[in-house]
């Protein structure tokens, strides 16, 4: 194997390792058990491939509350295409318009928007510094207020 070849492996294991060992984000499962106390449906809307996922929602053991999980294995265009939300929201026989997606990339804000979904942005170590203006709502930490203090923020915001 070339050395440019095992570099890029190695550095491909490598993040994948990091990956594995990240813990569910803090607020996370908060908000999943507000949202099932509220009984709303839930699902995944990911560009990344369903094995990725479904692995890691197994792994962090959140695969069961989830109703759906849409990702992009070629069947539909990734983000920041709309797409992904468009087909979750379908499963999940929600309008898009009555629908929250939280997100931690830039072009998943854009994909949300797009789509017609409400958005609140939680960037990410490696996404901190980028412009998330575009968000209806941006937390540093879903930890930092509940699902029901961000739908009292929502409604203040003229659709």
């Amino acid at each position: 194997m070339p050395p440019e070849d095992e570099l890029r492996a190695a550095k491909r294991a490598r993040e994948q390792e990091l990956v594995e060992a990240e813990p569910v984000r803090p607020g996370v499962v908060e908000w999943l058990d507000e949202i099932a106390a509220l009984q709303l449906p839930l699902a995944v809307a990911s560009s990344s491939p369903t094995d990725w996922c479904g692995g890691h929602l197994t792994r962090l053991d959140l695969a069961a509350r989830f109703a759906s999980v849409m990702c992009c294995d070629g069947e539909r265009p990734p983000k920041p295409a709309p797409d992904v939300y468009l087909a979750a929201c379908e499963a999940l026989g929600v309008e898009p318009g009555r629908a929250l997606a939280v997100e931690d990339s830039v072009h998943g804000v854009t994909a949300a928007k797009a789509a017609g979904l409400w958005c609140v942005a939680v960037p990410g170590p490696l996404t901190r510094s980028l412009d998330f203006g575009a968000a209806d709502v941006v937390l540093t930490s879903l930890a930092d207020a509940s699902l029901a203090d961000v739908i009292g923020r929502l409604e203040t915001i003229a659709p």
